[in-house]
């Protein structure tokens, strides 16, 4: 059994060009992980997070639900932001994972994030309510592929 995930709230300066002296909150979580077995039921829970959010979050500009893996810093990002990819919505949700040495290279890692991902997001109905395109990366906005 996974242990719930502890979320904490701040709020951030906004980084979105569109935006001026406004701020974003970001809903972020820290986990450990020993077992590749851990990752799903914890990425689950980063979903099921942004996905109460959705209704918040979107905007007439709203296109794309997109998922950001950051291998150095072992972070999952999720966001929702605009056809550019450049204007995010006012909720960030962050999960750092700690203790994540389980698998053997950094593609294996990006690899079961984003399967992990794209299998849960199939029967996550509250991401089916909305017109959005579920994307990830690992690199750059701009090289993000369609989940």
């Amino acid at each position: 059994m996974t242990n719930q995930l502890a979320w904490k709230t701040s709020d951030i300066e906004r980084t979105s060009p569109q935006y001026d002296n406004t701020r974003q909150t970001l809903h972020s979580a820290t986990c450990r992980i020993e077992r590749i077995e851990q990752l799903v039921p914890i990425v689950n829970q980063c979903i099921e997070k942004a996905a109460c959010l959705l209704a918040e979050n979107l905007t007439d500009e709203s296109r794309y639900l997109m998922f950001e893996w950051q291998q150095d810093k072992k972070e999952l990002s999720i966001v929702v932001t605009d056809d550019s990819k450049l204007n995010d919505s006012q909720h960030i949700v962050k999960c750092q994972f700690t203790q994540f040495d389980c698998l053997d290279s950094d593609n294996e890692y990006a690899q079961s994030m984003r399967e992990s991902i794209h299998n849960y997001l199939t029967t996550c109905s509250e991401f089916m309510q909305y017109s959005l395109i579920a994307a990830f990366h690992v690199d750059s906005r701009q090289n993000s592929i369609l989940l």
